[in-house]
C-alpha cells in the first residue's frame, strides 16, 4: 500500500489521444458503463483499475483493430502512456506498462486478461470513474475521496509482503506459488506449483470463470 493521491481517468486519456470515440463529445452528464462510447470508431479502453483493452476485431463485439495491427498498436500506446507527464508534479504519471504475453512467466489464461496492466506511478492510480466506464472531462486530478490509499500502482511501487507467526514448510519467493505453501500449510496433500488443473480438482477454481 501507498498514498494515493492523483487520479488517472485512463478512459480520458485515450479519448484524448484518439483511441476512444465517443457519441456525444459534448454531453456533461456521462452516464458511465460506456454508454457514451462510440465503438464503430474507438481502438481502446480502459476496464478495471489497471486493465487496458484493444478493441480487437474477432474478439470484441464491434472491434475495429485488425488482429495484425494489435503488436503495434499496444507498442504506440505503451510508448504514449509512458510518456505522460503529469503537469501537477512535473513526473510520470505512468512508469510501467506490463503486456501479459511478454511480460509474465505463466501464459495461462491470456484470452481472458487485459492487453496491457497498466503501473501507475507511485501516488497515482486509475480513477473509479474511469474504472466503471466514465469519461470524465479532465486527464489527472486531485484524489479527493475517502479512500486515500491502494495499491494498484507499478508493482515496484509497492512490492508485497508476506506475514506469517511460523515459518511455512514451502518457500514462497512470488504469487505463483503462495498458493501450493498456505494449502500445503493446512495438509493438502497432492498440490503442484503451478497446477492449475489440481486447484480446480480441489474446487479452488473453475474453468472459464
Amino acid at each position: 500500500f501507498t498514498s494515493w493521491r492523483r487520479a488517472f481517468h485512463l478512459n480520458s486519456w485515450l479519448r484524448d489521444h484518439g483511441y476512444l470515440a465517443l457519441l456525444d463529445p459534448e454531453r456533461e452528464d456521462d452516464p458511465g458503463l460506456y454508454a457514451n462510447v462510440d465503438w464503430t470508431r474507438t481502438t481502446a479502453y480502459g476496464l478495471g483499475l489497471n486493465g487496458l483493452y484493444l478493441n480487437l476485431r474477432g474478439r470484441e463485439k464491434w472491434g475495429t483493430v485488425n488482429p495484425a495491427d494489435r503488436d503495434s498498436l499496444l507498442d504506440k500506446i505503451s510508448r504514449e502512456l509512458l510518456e505522460t507527464i503529469d503537469p501537477a508534479t512535473g513526473t510520470p504519471a505512468v512508469t510501467k506498462v506490463d503486456r501479459p504475453d511478454r511480460s509474465f512467466e505463466s501464459k495461462t489464461y491470456l484470452d481472458l486478461g487485459p492487453d496491457f496492466v497498466v503501473g501507475y506511478a507511485k501516488g497515482t492510480r486509475c480513477s473509479n470513474q474511469s474504472a466503471l466506464g466514465e469519461i470524465p472531462k479532465e486527464v489527472i486530478v486531485d484524489n479527493v475521496e475517502e479512500w486515500s490509499g491502494d495499491h494498484c500502482m507499478d508493482d515496484r511501487a509497492v512490492p508485497g509482503i508476506l506475514l506469517t507467526n511460523r515459518a511455512l514448510g514451502k518457500k514462497v519467493t512470488s504469487l505463483q506459488n503462495l498458493a501450493a505453501a498456505l494449502l500445503a500449510e493446512f495438509g493438502v496433500a497432492g498440490f503442484q506449483e503451478g497446477g492449475e488443473a489440481d486447484l480446480e480438482a480441489l474446487g479452488y477454481v473453475r474453468r472459464g470463470s
